[in-house]
């Protein structure tokens, strides 16, 4: 797979917003994600040359650091669970019940990262998610997989953060090996200023 495009719906249900979504990547470091609400570009992010970075009404325009950096680019792979030794350095059963239905896997990485992974016990799929990004949890749960050339992709992705913010994705499309444009990955301007200081 050369580069994956996929499009579909935002919710941040707790603020009264709801937007189109896409993510377009291309491995191994290439990612860009736009959150439009109606014809207005509400929020983005994206990887490039090892440089995370975020926009968004809130924070403003940030070049990301860290963890948060790390957590970014992480998101962006094209498959952060097969290729989780890339960036953690070990992952550890914590709890296997023959009786429940999910498997608790700790996942730690070289800086410290860690990531409480749960996988459903009959497909072995990621079901939920619990990650510390500079002291702030976020829990996540994937549902609703479906293949696409090959791959099971869950299409509904659901974020609580820092236990008060809610966000939902649901991707209506997924291509894979679409021709994207290199410029589509250039930095906006507001991060190539920060970049430039």
């Amino acid at each position: 797979l050369q580069s994956r495009v996929a499009i579909g719906k935002f919710d941040l249900p707790d603020m009264g917003y709801s937007g189109e979504v896409s993510i377009k990547s291309v491995p191994p470091d290439l990612g860009k994600l736009e959150i439009m609400i109606g014809n207005t570009a509400a929020a983005s992010s994206g990887v490039k040359d090892g440089i995370a970075w975020s926009i968004n009404p809130m924070a403003g325009a940030r070049v990301l650091k860290e963890g948060e950096a790390r957590r970014t680019f992480r998101e962006f792979s094209f498959d952060p669970v097969l290729s989780w030794r890339d960036s953690f350095e070990g992952a550890v059963v914590q709890d296997w019940d023959p009786d429940a239905q999910q498997i608790k896997v700790l996942i730690k990485s070289r800086e410290g990262d860690q990531a409480i992974c749960y996988f459903d016990k009959k497909s072995g799929l990621l079901a939920r998610q619990m990650t510390f990004v500079d002291g702030e949890r976020v829990l996540s749960s994937f549902e609703d997989y479906r293949e696409v050339d090959g791959v099971m992709m869950a299409h509904q992705i659901s974020s609580n953060m820092g236990g008060s913010v809610n966000v939902a994705y649901s991707y209506e499309e997924v291509e894979h090996n679409v021709d994207i444009p290199p410029e589509t990955f250039d930095f906006p301007e507001e991060i190539q200023k920060l970049i430039d200081k």
